[in-house]
Parts: C-alpha cells; structure tokens; sequence
C-alpha cells in the first residue's frame, strides 16, 4: 500500500521538482524494507515447516519408545 502511494508520487513528481530525488530515495527505501519484511516472512514460514517437522519426529520417537516399552512388558 505504501509503496504504491510512492510509487504514484514519484510518477506525478515532475523531475524537476525539488523534492524528486527525496521521492526516488523514498521509494528505494520502501522497496528495500518490502524486501526485507518478505525475506522475514518466508524465513518464519520455513521455521514453522521445522517446527511441524520436528514435532512429528518427537511423536514418533515417543512411539516407539512406547512400543519398545509395551514389548517389553510382554516379555517379562
């Protein structure tokens, strides 16, 4: 949303203006911080596949530890 507000001040800044170059820089920084903020959401998400993938090999690791005890106790 912001980004787009720029990118539109930029397009009807003449460039002449003196505040076209400020426009220019501030739609570079928008882009950068857009990047950056989509780098972190992709780097949370593939955190969560981790901790989903973790989570299951824990529960299968309690399983068999539970199979592995119930076997046990059905040899004794």
């Amino acid at each position: 949303m912001y980004l787009t507000a720029v990118q539109e001040l930029l397009k009807k800044t003449p460039g002449d203006h003196p505040d076209y170059e400020d426009v220019k820089d501030a739609l570079n920084l928008m882009k950068g911080v857009c990047s950056n903020v989509n780098e972190t959401k992709r780097q949370l998400e593939q955190l969560e596949k981790l901790e989903d993938i973790q989570a299951t090999i824990a529960n299968w690791e309690v399983g068999l530890l539970l199979l592995h005890m119930l076997t046990l106790q059905l040899l004794l």
